[in-house]
């Protein structure tokens, strides 16, 4: 159709499937045309082509249709509108804008060019579409990847809070075996002293049973002599009566000696009793020393495995976490 080749300058990189039809004749003037039909509406263009030339080519794409000038003329007045004629004559608002010559060869020429023009437009629509969905592919992969990416950072903030509080953890349980492990090594400094000072009162203990050992000697060597010179005196009682009588005194004497060497006896038996009874009570309190410091030491070797196989794990923890 006349008076259109020159849209083909102003429009975009979009592609179309253009059927070529032959341009409208003069003959066709006279027929009636609707009201309503635009230029628009005889491109037969594909929807995406006309959106582009309806932005470049508003007023052009929006001119209405008329049999001829007259009927434009007419129709422009009473609507205001921009009417076009088959032969190319342009009409706006009522006033004649340009007119069109369907004889000339131009006409055809430049059809043909936009034609031309619409057809390299569907070529690049296509790699344009081409290219655009494989942005969007592209795109979502991204999108997937960063989706992923952001889940492994979350996981891997989760596990180094749950390191950094596991290794907190043996931090605080190694203090606290320290501090147990001190107490301990005082508690057997305090053993040990006990541990002296029951040895000192037992070697006491000996030392004062031996010396009431010797004294009970003593006193029964002293009883038995005692003893035997009662038997001689009694024996020469009777032939020696009147010599008792004159060592009467004397007698009385050794008999206040036995009594006393006798006296004697049982006091030394009763202190030797005693002290057996101090020397078995300090054999259970050294007994139960000795069995609380064995008790201690195995305590201080469990104690430190424990630190030792937590020193092991934290520095599993802190070669794992180096790897990381």
């Amino acid at each position: 159709m006349a008076g259109l080749h020159g849209g083909s300058d102003e429009s975009n990189a979009l592609a179309c499937d253009v059927e070529e039809r032959p341009v409208l004749s003069i003959s066709f003037a006279n027929e009636s045309i609707a009201d309503d039909l635009k230029i628009a509406d005889l491109l037969g263009a594909p929807r995406e082509l006309i959106s582009v030339l309806q932005r470049t080519l508003p007023e052009k794409m929006n001119a209405r249709l008329a049999a001829n000038l007259d009927d434009a003329m007419a129709r422009s007045l009473a609507t205001g509108e921009v009417y076009v004629t088959l032969n190319g004559d342009w009409v706006a608002s009522g006033q004649f804008v340009s007119a069109g010559d369907a004889r000339a060869l131009e006409e055809g020429a430049g059809l043909l060019a936009f034609k031309r023009e619409l057809r390299e437009l569907e070529a690049r629509a296509e790699v344009l579409g081409s290219e655009s969905r494989s942005a969007e592919e592209s795109a979502k992969q991204a999108r997937a990847r960063l989706v992923g990416l952001e889940d492994a950072v979350v996981l891997l903030n989760e596990a180094i809070g749950r390191e950094e509080r596991e290794v907190m953890a043996r931090e605080v349980t190694a203090t606290s075996l320290a501090h147990e492990i001190e107490r301990a090594e005082r508690h057997m400094r305090v053993v040990a002293e006990d541990a002296g000072r029951v040895e000192q009162e037992r070697q006491e203990v000996d030392r004062r049973r031996t010396a009431a050992i010797a004294d009970a000697e003593e006193a029964e060597s002293a009883r038995i002599a005692a003893t035997d010179t009662v038997t001689i005196a009694t024996s020469l009682l009777t032939e020696a009566r009147r010599a008792a009588e004159i060592e009467s005194e004397g007698l009385g004497g050794q008999r206040a000696a036995a009594a006393a060497a006798t006296e004697r006896r049982r006091s030394t038996a009763a202190e030797l009793r005693r002290m057996e009874a101090e020397y078995a009570d300090l054999a259970g309190r050294v007994e139960r020393h000795r069995l609380e410091s064995v008790e201690m030491t195995e305590r201080i070797v469990a104690l430190r495995g424990s630190i030792a196989y937590l020193e092991h794990k934290a520095s599993t923890v802190a070669e794992e976490r180096a790897k990381e």
